[in-house]
């Protein structure tokens, strides 16, 4: 029965980590969806204060997954909480008319973060359209189509980066959407 006992500590130990890790990218997740809406809402300190609290929530979560790297795998939440923090820092990045931007995150995850801002994009392209500043509106949409072209060169089944071919047509759509609206404008 002692071969027992110690699965059993290392499977308690496991399961420690494994609870913190969740609440930790629960947390993280939280802090850049609030991210997104105030990048939205025209508060960028308050915004950027968020994406640095859900970078060291995420540094924490890193941490938690060396002791055990096969939890990875094991939740959603986690794989979300890196994405959507990717999502948030591009989202900076593409308004604030800069590159891309290179994150610690894992590729997956920036993949899908990446499809995901584009949905963002459209949002304050329409805003932009709104203000009649066609030349943010422009700048915006020139990003998305370049960002459909990335993801065009990533085929990847769902086992390799999970849900990744449905964010792709769904970036396809809203790029429609947006290619749309826009030739309303020229007409």
């Amino acid at each position: 029965m002692i071969v027992f006992n110690s699965i059993k500590k290392e499977l308690d130990t496991k399961l420690r980590h494994a609870t913190q890790l969740v609440e930790v990218c629960r947390k993280a997740k939280i802090d850049s969806d609030r991210a997104i809406a105030l990048i939205h809402s025209g508060k960028p300190k308050a915004a950027a204060s968020l994406i640095k609290s859900a970078e060291k929530k995420l540094a924490k979560a890193g941490v938690l997954l060396r002791a055990h790297p096969d939890l990875y795998a094991t939740n959603m939440q986690i794989n979300l909480a890196y994405q959507e923090y990717a999502e948030a820092q591009i989202l900076v990045a593409i308004l604030a008319a800069k590159p891309l931007p290179k994150l610690s995150v894992p590729a997956e995850c920036y993949l899908t973060g990446l499809a995901d801002a584009v949905g963002e994009l459209n949002r304050a392209f329409l805003q932009a359209r709104m203000r009649k500043d066609e030349v943010t509106a422009n700048r915006l949409l020139e990003r998305a189509l370049e960002i459909d072209d990335l993801l065009k060169a990533f085929n990847y089944p769902d086992f390799v980066a999970a849900n990744l071919r449905r964010k792709k047509d769904i970036v396809r759509i809203i790029i429609n959407n947006m290619l749309t609206a826009q030739a309303r404008v020229r007409e």
